[in-house]
């Protein structure tokens, strides 16, 4: 059993740290950012692949996306995009991106270690 597809699946992780992550801004700025409007698209891109070309690909799920692509608009007007996959060589790849207009952020979160605290 997959248990869910890729979105709901992997896709929930870094959704979850964007959703905190407008929550810190929020408070910051003492304002409520809500969530305004969902666009998302899912499928099957490994259906395709005949046996002897999923030498790397383990993935074979049943009646569940093997991917998916969800976009946020939350009420500042800012957006966010998840992306989720099983057909990612080397699994899971939790990458989270934050563009700013001072910075660029780049963060890749590892199972092993804990998260880095946000200050105050």
């Amino acid at each position: 059993m997959t248990g869910g597809g890729s979105l709901i699946r992997m896709g929930c992780h870094p959704l979850s740290t964007v959703l905190y992550l407008k929550q810190v801004e929020a408070k910051a700025r003492r304002e409520r950012i809500t969530v305004s409007s969902v666009t998302a698209d899912v499928g099957n891109v490994t259906a395709c692949l005949p046996d002897k070309e999923r030498t790397f690909i383990k993935a074979n799920p049943v009646d569940v996306e093997d991917w998916g692509m969800l976009t946020l608009t939350f009420s500042d007007g800012t957006k966010t995009t998840v992306f989720s996959g099983d057909m990612i060589m080397g699994g899971v790849r939790n990458v989270v991106e934050t563009y700013t207009n001072e910075r660029v952020a780049v963060r890749q979160h590892h199972p092993q270690q804990p998260p880095d605290e946000l200050p105050d």
